[in-house]
């Protein structure tokens, strides 16, 4: 019996020495990802601007639409083929303002498109 008690000794120093390294091992890893978190929380409180997502890209864009043909597509809506209706706006016969003379410069066609 004096062979397996010692044998079984053994092996549980053994065992723990391995445990006390992987506990050494544990407590380094949580002190690292304290510190981390620590990092973390002072960065959140030091922004440099609301949304601030790091540094700054090192060539960026030149802001706004770019000019001439580099513009991109130019569109609006197309004329429509026929009229459904056609509205009559005369002028008035004199300056509701002012009561002076109102002299028309032509006549001037206009659309709406009601969906």
């Amino acid at each position: 019996m004096a062979g397996s008690d010692t044998e079984l000794i053994v092996e549980l120093e053994a065992r723990l020495a391995e445990r006390d390294g992987r506990i050494e091992a544990l407590a380094a890893q949580v002190e690292q990802l304290t510190k981390l978190l620590e990092e973390a929380r002072r960065a959140g409180k030091r922004q440099a601007a609301p949304f601030s997502k790091g540094d700054p890209k090192p060539e960026p864009k030149t802001p706004g639409r770019k000019a001439g043909k580099a513009y991109g597509k130019r569109s609006g809506r197309a004329v429509p083929d026929r009229a459904d209706r056609e509205l009559d706006a005369p002028l008035p016969p004199a300056c509701p303002d002012c009561g002076g003379r109102i002299v028309g410069d032509g006549v001037h066609d206009q659309w709406v498109c009601e969906l």
